[in-house]
């Protein structure tokens, strides 16, 4: 009986940590995607922008 739930925790263990690191993986893969996508300059920039409306100052 003892036996059994150790086997329960250590596949519960072993389910928690495959979920984390699969969830950190799937945020990192979307977060390489989304840059990707949008180049850095243009985030820059449309922040600024939406800041004061103003146009971004030239550096």
């Amino acid at each position: 009986m003892n036996q059994m739930k150790k086997r329960d925790w250590v596949f519960v263990a072993c389910c928690v940590a495959g979920a984390l690191l699969f969830g950190v993986w799937s945020f990192q893969m979307g977060l390489a995607f989304h840059r990707s996508q949008q180049g850095p300059t243009d985030l820059s920039s449309s922040h600024r922008h939406s800041q004061d409306g103003s146009p971004a100052p030239t550096d």
